[in-house]
C-alpha cells in the first residue's frame, strides 16, 4: 500500500475551501458587525432618553422641583424689603403644599397619609420672621409678605379677600 500525504495539510481546521462565487472576506463581516454595534446603541440612547423623559413628566419628580423651588421663593421674598406677593408660576392642583416654620413640605393628592412620600425642604428663616400656610389642590398658590410674615395662600382666595375690600371701600 502506498500512502498519499503528500498534498494533505497536517492540520484539518487550517483547511480553507474555495466555492465559486462565495467570497469569505473580512471586510463584509466587519461591516456588518460595525452596523450591528450602530444599531445596538441608537436602541440604548433612545431608551434612555425615553426613562429620562418619562421621568421628567412624573409627578413625583414635579413634586420635588414644586417643594424645591417653593423654598427658594420663601428666601428670596424674604430678602426683598417691603410687603410683596408672589404667584408660583405652575399648575398645582395634584398637590399640596405647607410651609411652617422652618421647612416646606410637598405632597402629591392621595398620599397625604404616607409619610415617606412627603417632600421636605428646608427654609431658613432670619430672626424674627414667620412663614405658614396651606395649599390644598389650587390651581395656582402665592407667596404673601406682610412685614415678617410669609402666608402660603391660593391664589383664588387672595384675590377673593381683595375683591372684598374693595366691595367695602366702594360701599363707605
Amino acid at each position: 500500500m502506498t500512502k498519499i500525504t503528500k498534498n494533505f495539510p497536517k492540520n484539518i481546521s487550517s483547511l480553507k475551501i474555495n466555492c465559486p462565487g462565495k467570497s469569505s472576506s473580512k471586510k463584509g463581516s466587519s461591516i456588518l458587525l460595525m452596523i450591528f454595534e450602530i444599531l445596538v446603541v441608537v436602541l440604548v440612547v433612545g431608551m434612555s432618553f425615553s426613562i429620562a423623559n418619562d421621568y421628567a413628566k412624573s409627578q413625583t419628580a414635579q413634586k420635588i422641583l414644586f417643594t424645591k423651588d417653593l423654598a427658594l421663593m420663601v428666601d428670596t421674598l424674604m430678602a426683598f424689603p417691603g410687603n410683596s406677593q408672589v404667584q408660583f408660576p405652575h399648575n398645582t392642583t395634584a398637590f399640596i403644599f405647607i410651609i411652617n416654620n422652618g421647612e416646606a413640605v410637598g405632597i402629591l393628592k392621595g398620599e397625604e397619609d404616607k409619610e415617606e412620600l412627603k417632600i421636605r425642604e428646608k427654609i431658613h428663616l432670619p430672626q424674627g420672621f414667620q412663614a405658614s400656610g396651606l395649599a390644598d389642590a389650587a390651581q395656582s398658590i402665592c407667596l404673601l409678605k406682610q412685614g415678617k410674615y410669609i402666608f402660603l395662600k391660593d391664589c383664588k382666595e387672595i384675590k377673593d379677600n381683595e375683591n372684598i375690600k374693595e366691595t367695602e371701600e366702594i360701599k363707605k
